[in-house]
């Protein structure tokens, strides 16, 4: 069967266009996924980066309050120390729910367990530190920062 110039042409044409809507399916399919992509990295991953920024604010704030309330004396100071230190701490806590409520994968779920559990024995250290504070006495307050609080802020 011999094809003429006309059919010959047409066959190429039709080659053509069949290519042509095959990658501009292919394309449209992966659009399609990088809108999703997209999508994760506005809902989920700025906002989590963003979370984590304010407990890490929260963090340094409530640990530079507290060095400083062992260099206080006065009460009235200590007192408002003591309530940002809480009102910070209750902070931490609601960012933290928020971002539990973010995580996506088996790594992250680790990774958040993880810095929940250390933080539980690192508040309890630093409630005893803040207390002996409180109580004027400032070198014990100081050694047990020293020897038991700061150890417990390093994650395992």
């Amino acid at each position: 069967m011999k094809m003429t110039i006309g059919k010959r042409i047409t066959f190429g044409f039709v080659l053509l266009i069949i290519l042509i809507i095959s990658l501009g399916m292919f394309a449209l399919s992966r659009l399609n996924g990088l809108g999703t992509e997209a999508t994760n990295v506005t809902d989920n991953s700025l906002p989590s980066v963003y979370i984590t920024g304010q407990v890490q604010i929260c963090a340094i704030q409530n640990f530079s309050r507290l060095f400083r309330s062992l260099l206080l004396e006065d009460p009235a100071l200590l007192s408002k120390l003591n309530a940002d230190i809480k009102n910070t701490a209750d902070r931490y806590t609601h960012l933290m729910k928020d971002y539990e409520g973010m995580i996506s994968s088996d790594k992250e779920r680790s990774l958040f367990n993880a810095v929940e559990d250390a933080r539980k024995p690192y508040f309890e250290s630093r409630a005893k530190v803040l207390a002996l504070s409180d109580a004027g006495k400032k070198k014990e307050a100081d050694a047990l920062a020293e020897d038991e609080m700061l150890p417990r802020m390093a994650l395992p």
